[in-house]
């Protein structure tokens, strides 16, 4: 499955190299032999491939090190990994040339003199005396957009929050080596390259961990999640492309676009110093407008009439102070972003390292509302349910845990979560305000996301009686002034 192949600048290094079958696959929480893993990868690669016309791997791998030539001497290895939701991932690793006058050195230039039996290079190649270690090779990962052009934001975004979080959060960020944000180029699309961090993906092997280390990864995430709550700003939105990453007091921002394809033309939040309420108005506005421009608007329309209200009364009860600021978070802060090392078998120690958080792409990691940025990790204290359910469901935050382990992670984070982290984790109104911040910049996708609105709608209902959202609350309001702050309506709309 792995291909070598030889950069222009490469010495005569891989004559020695063993052949392997190098194929990396962290998202799968399944293990295989060579030759079971080779089936997996190629059925997974035949369907990536067809969904997401991308180009086969047998032929990109040789695009790939074309690229990975110009980064380092040495012999290189293309590797097939399983993509992501909106990159293809490979990895290339490059073998370093023996060091001059190491036996590896010699070995080379002896064989260019003199042709080698074939037991002798088969006997180096056993014995790794030229190795590819970490120290004697460089790891890199190309992330190439599903369809071409990225997400909503440019590469540059993504390049600049990586770079920004490598300055200003003490966290294991990969860097990023090069990229090219133009399709001007051998593989036809933009791309960008990282180190390969080491470590597990700890989605693979959080079941296996005993319960202290398991306690261990909280105690960290729950430190590495403050470290980004401490950095503020009075603008929401994304690293702006022309940042300078070593500044301390500015960061120039741009505002939060939307990441649905077919809306790419809805506008971005202004970036300018402004309240959580007025960004959250300025999100329900917009998509009010686009959907009167668009034909579903008849759909989905009447919840956004719905939540604008929402919006107000979050604002009115004090949930939404205007001396709040806006916090920098990782809204994929997941297992599956999350690299470890876990202590060897017999080890005493139950301390496990993370050793490198992913995906700091701009489509998930900017300047956002505290209560998004206060959200709890609330998929720790929920091992045993559904991956999916135990990420989205919010009520799981506050809920008590079904086991005496999952309790027990619970009440960690009670113990060193702040006051104010822990009121936005556990106040139903903040859930419902993340669940509408999200439906509001991510749009109208399919039924299912018109089904989320209408549980928005009736769960406010539920729990706030006195400002009931009712089905008699038109867009009569809208046109009447009610979007720029009349009140004319309101008792009517509360009954």
């Amino acid at each position: 499955m792995s291909t070598r192949t030889t950069s222009p600048n490469t010495s005569n290094a891989q004559l020695f190299s063993g052949s392997s079958n190098m194929v990396s696959n962290p998202m799968n929480e399944q293990s295989y032999d060579d030759e079971e893993q080779d089936e997996v990868l190629d059925s997974a690669s035949e369907t990536s491939t067809t969904i997401n016309d991308h180009e086969p791997f047998e032929t990109l791998q040789h695009k790939i090190a074309e690229i990975a030539g110009q980064l380092a001497p040495g012999t290189i290895e293309v590797t097939r990994m399983e993509s992501g939701g909106f990159h293809r991932i490979v990895g290339v690793t490059i073998s370093l040339p023996p060091k001059k006058w190491s036996l590896a050195w010699i070995a080379v230039c002896i064989d260019l003199h003199i042709k080698l039996p074939t037991w002798v290079r088969s006997l180096f190649a056993r014995f790794k005396i030229i190795d590819t270690n970490a120290e004697n090779s460089k790891k890199y990962i190309f992330r190439i957009p599903h369809n071409g052009e990225g997400n909503a934001y440019s590469m540059e975004h993504d390049v600049a929050t990586h770079a920004f979080a490598r300055t200003h959060l003490d966290l294991p960020v990969p860097d990023v080596v090069t990229f090219d944000s133009t399709s001007d180029n051998v593989i036809k699309s933009s791309y960008m390259v990282q180190e390969r961090l080491p470590g597990e993906n700890l989605q693979l092997v959080w079941t296996e961990l005993t319960h202290a280390q398991r306690l261990s990864v909280m105690r960290r995430i729950i430190e590495l999640m403050s470290q980004m709550q401490g950095l503020t700003s009075d603008i929401p939105g994304v690293i702006a492309p022309q940042n300078d990453a070593s500044a301390t007091n500015k960061f120039p921002i741009d505002g939060i676009a939307n990441e649905v394809r077919h809306m790419r033309d809805f506008p971005t939040s202004p970036n300018k110093p402004q309240t959580t309420f007025e960004l959250l108005i300025f999100l329900c506005e917009s998509r009010i407008e686009w959907d009167k421009a668009n034909p579903h608007s008849d759909f989905v329309a009447p919840h956004l009439w719905k939540m604008h209200k929402m919006i107000r009364t979050l604002h009115d009860l004090g949930f939404l102070p205007d001396d709040e600021k806006f916090h920098f978070a990782h809204l994929d802060l997941y297992p599956r972003n999350i690299l470890v090392t876990v202590p060897e078998d017999g080890s005493d120690s139950d301390c496990v390292d993370i050793t490198g958080v992913l995906d700091w792409d701009a489509t998930f990691t900017y300047f956002v509302p505290a209560f998004m940025a206060y959200r709890s990790p609330f998929w720790a204290w929920n091992t045993g349910k559904d991956s999916t359910e135990a990420e989205t469901k919010e009520s799981l935050a506050w809920q008590d845990p079904d086991t005496e382990e999952n309790k027990d992670m619970k009440k960690l984070f009670e113990e060193l979560a702040s006051d104010q982290w822990k009121r936005y984790a556990f106040t139903p109104e903040y859930a419902l305000a993340r669940r509408m911040y999200n439906y509001l910049r991510l749009g109208y996708q399919s039924n299912q996301d018109e089904e989320e609105a209408e549980k928005i709608v009736r769960d406010w209902n539920n729990l706030h009686h006195q400002a009931f959202l009712s089905d008699s609350f038109l867009m009569t309001g809208y046109d009447e002034g009610f979007y720029s702050g009349s009140d004319e309506d309101d008792s009517e709309d509360d009954e």
